[in-house]
């Protein structure tokens, strides 16, 4: 998936719905998408590839929410 996504769905989340700085915080952290955010921005500007376990799944401290709800993105 595109790393743009994030950045787009971020800034369409907040004016669309008009939400504090504080919900949308919440709201992602609950869900597992701001740590998955941070993560692609960090893998966008090193450029790094992401090493995967022999089941498919990405080497995180946790499973992201995006990631639950589109299917498991290859980087």
């Amino acid at each position: 998936m595109n790393h743009y996504f994030y950045f787009v769905f971020v800034f369409v989340f907040a004016f669309s719905f008009r939400f504090s700085f504080r919900s949308i915080l919440y709201y992602m952290h609950f869900s597992g998408f701001l740590y998955d955010f941070l993560f692609s921005i960090y893998l966008f500007i090193t450029r790094k590839k992401v090493k995967w376990l022999g089941t498919g799944q990405r080497i995180t401290t946790c499973q992201c929410g995006v990631d639950r709800f589109f299917g498991s993105r290859q980087v």
